[in-house]
């Protein structure tokens, strides 16, 4: 009796996305920040990262790329408004209350 044999797997082409730059080296430690959101808020943002199509051009790496990206942009924005564009001093870690307000 003959045996049959599997099917030949079908190829598909698979389309890459260039990788994107590799960030600057810095010379301060990464340490994990965080922020306090009702749930409905973080399912939003974590929406829009994950939809936001890779082809785009638009979607950063990761979640954590997307915060980060939003925060300096609404840092550098500060700066410009309150600070003639400079950066502002450094805050020692500790002195802003923790906690939502």
């Amino acid at each position: 009796m003959p045996s049959a044999s599997a099917p030949e797997p079908t190829l598909h082409a698979v389309k890459t996305q260039e990788p994107a730059p590799a960030a600057e080296p810095t010379s301060t430690p990464i340490r994990k920040a965080g922020f306090y959101a009702d749930l409905d808020t973080i399912a939003r943002i974590r929406a829009a990262w994950y939809y936001t199509p890779p082809a785009s051009g638009e979607r950063e790496e990761s979640l954590s790329d997307f915060l980060l990206a939003a925060a300096l942009d609404r840092m550098e924005e500060r700066q410009r408004k309150y600070n003639g564009g400079e950066e502002f001093p450094p805050v020692p870690a500790g002195k802003i209350a923790r906690g939502r307000r």
